[in-house]
């Protein structure tokens, strides 16, 4: 990653030394510490809610069902891979559109990703539900058929995921990244009680059950704030 910046670093800031007067960016650039504090205390967030779960079904039903879920998140990650890199590589074009004062274009942009990523991860889900069980028991061996349910769910919640990077990295091109992080909080800590309850009443499949909740509620709030931001003059 070191030597892909440096290339970059050659083509986007040609004849600049790398110890040079950037380095002074986070003192002359009001709001920079807390914007970066802020985005990166909302990675923080969404990785522990992932972690959560596998924790919290072991910890209530067994190493076997956790074991269920984990492979179930490992035979999705074809829809949650993209995720953190289309947030990486849809923010460089969407904050440059901001800077123009282009809000029609950031717009244009942000709903267009989402349908895109929508439009890519549903096909992959109904395979995941014709397939998932031989899938699983490809991975896992025998033990694990008949968690077909379990991966539709988490399949399902990996797309709304991949629908709202953009939405998320669009809120953050406004300067706004503390409502993405509001919504990560609400969604993996707040609505994190529901777990147990949701375990006890559908067993296992009642993480892949949260899991959905978690990030619709995300992609329907993050959708409406965007709507709402995208409106005004940005921050």
């Amino acid at each position: 990653m070191w030597g892909f910046g440096w290339v970059a670093w050659r083509k986007l800031a040609a004849g600049e030394r790398l110890r040079g007067p950037w380095r002074g960016a986070a003192r002359d650039t009001e709001g920079l510490k807390r914007f970066i504090l802020i985005t990166n205390f909302d990675i923080t967030v969404r990785e522990l809610a992932t972690n959560l779960a596998p924790l919290t079904v072991g910890w209530l039903l067994g190493p076997a069902a956790a074991g269920l879920l984990a492979l179930t998140q490992r035979a999705t990650s074809l829809l949650a891979q993209p995720t953190v890199l289309l947030s990486q590589a849809s923010y460089a074009v969407l904050a440059a559109q901001v800077a123009r004062g282009d809000l029609k274009a950031l717009r244009h942009t942000v709903w267009r990703s989402a349908g895109l990523a929508l439009a890519v991860a549903l096909p992959i889900v109904l395979v995941l539900a014709f397939a998932g069980n031989r899938l699983l028991v490809t991975l896992g061996g025998a033990s694990f058929e008949g968690g077909t349910v379990l991966l539709i769910l988490i399949a399902g919640a990996r797309a709304a995921g991949l629908a709202s990077a953009p939405l998320a990295s669009g809120l953050t091109a406004l300067g706004l990244p503390g409502r993405s992080m509001t919504i990560g909080l609400v969604t993996s800590l707040v609505l994190y009680p529901l777990l147990p309850a949701m375990l006890w009443a559908f067993g296992t499949d009642g993480a892949g059950w949260h899991a959905l909740l978690q990030n619709g509620v995300a992609i329907v709030a993050l959708a409406v704030l965007f709507r709402r931001d995208a409106k005004a003059d940005p921050a």
